[in-house]
């Protein structure tokens, strides 16, 4: 489908740009004044926040988050009310499609600090009139206890976190709890692992797809399909292609504008995720296919992250892992340590089968016993991969 000019959009967008007209003249060497359509406004990436810092306050923020930093360094976000509304508004219909109604009680995973979208969950869950349940993120095994132990004891119907805490709580409560509904967000969650949870749950998983900087922007209607029902109150959400070419629906890497938000200079702004939306009748569909940053140079050969996740996920069937990768010191060559629990000692063989046969590249990858836990953001995601060669000089 070929880019439709709006002309309202385009307005609105204009206003914003009044804010950062100094930002766009000085970094971009775009003269802002002469801007006549969208497509002539300049791309934003993660990387630019860090010239624009004095940019950041207008006097009037509302409500403050911050992001993870799973991915780059981390940053605050500020909202003004109309946009912060906006974001409320869109949660309410994602948790509409979802089916929640008065009736339920949502059990709430998610992180209440800065950095955790939990705050803004709650807020659009009282809307509902949805009884509100809030334990906050899983970061230790005592707060895994305390989470079981609140299942047990106020029966909650729905449950929303992200894949690592989903999959924690249902493994050691099988199927003998209360709930129906299971929201997975912030990460993604691929097909195999989605029929492990709903196997060992017996629940329905529905994925919600959004970020920090934006919240939540899309559902699926139906736990069985791997498109997402989008929603776009607030937003302008286009798709830049390969060619850079720019359309509303395709395959590409996903740009979002906060219409409403005069505290932050979200024009344009590529976030980091390749995706497809389609349409269905009068409705948009979004599938996430992956992130920007998602490969990987290992060994001079360049491999898909969530490929080597899903690869070795896929002989565990559990999150229980994570890799290391660094420098050989004597060659200097890459090497990547897969560290494993004990109890999955006796399937390194099948690991490495795996691993010869889908990623076609075996003698960098070497394996270690740990006894610790998984090494986790601060919002209580894991983190299945750390690259050390980073910090490398």
């Amino acid at each position: 489908m070929s880019y439709n000019y709006n002309s309202k959009i385009f307005s609105k967008i204009k206003t914003l740009l009044k804010n950062f007209r100094e930002f766009y003249h000085q970094k971009k060497g775009v003269d802002v004044s002469k801007i006549k359509k969208i497509e002539d406004i300049p791309f934003l990436k993660r990387e630019d926040f860090n010239d624009i810092s004095q940019f950041l306050r207008s006097g009037k923020e509302y409500f403050v988050t911050m992001t993870s930093g799973s991915t780059t360094n981390s940053f605050f976000i500020l909202r003004n009310k109309k946009s912060f509304d906006a974001h409320i508004k869109r949660q309410v219909k994602i948790y509409k499609t979802a089916g929640l109604s008065k009736k339920d009680r949502f059990l709430n995973l998610l992180s209440y600090s800065i950095s955790g979208a939990a705050r803004i969950i709650d807020e659009a869950l009282g809307k509902i009139g949805v009884c509100r349940i809030p334990v906050g993120s899983i970061k230790t095994r005592q707060h895994l206890h305390f989470v079981i132990k609140v299942i047990q004891d106020l029966h909650p119907t729905v449950i929303e976190g992200y894949v690592n805490e989903i999959y924690e709580v249902f493994s050691r409560i099988g199927k003998k709890h209360s709930i129906k509904k299971c929201i997975v967000t912030g990460e993604y969650l691929s097909n195999d692992f989605k029929e492990i949870i709903c196997k060992i749950g017996g629940v329905e998983i529905f994925n919600n797809y959004g970020s920090m900087e934006f919240s939540g922007f899309a559902i699926s209607d139906d736990p069985e399909d791997e498109y997402m029902r989008l929603f776009e109150d607030g937003l302008y959400i286009e798709i830049l292609k390969d060619d850079g070419s720019v359309s509303e629906l395709g395959k590409g890497k996903i740009v979002i504008t906060d219409l409403e938000n005069f505290c932050m200079p979200f024009i344009r702004y590529i976030l980091g995720d390749i995706v497809e939306i389609i349409k269905r009748g009068e409705k948009k569909y979004i599938r996430v296919l992956g992130r920007t940053d998602d490969s990987i140079l290992l060994d001079g050969e360049v491999f898909s992250k969530q490929e080597i996740i899903e690869t070795i996920q896929g002989i565990l069937k559990h999150p229980h892992f994570f890799l290391l990768i660094n420098k050989n010191p004597y060659t200097y060559k890459d090497k990547v340590l897969i560290n494993l629990s004990p109890s999955d000692k006796d399937k390194i063989e099948k690991i490495k089968k795996a691993i010869s046969e889908r990623l076609r590249i075996l003698d960098i990858f070497e394996f270690n016993i740990y006894k610790g836990s998984v090494p986790k953001t601060s919002t209580g995601k894991f983190r299945h991969i750390i690259d050390l060669r980073k910090n490398v000089r």
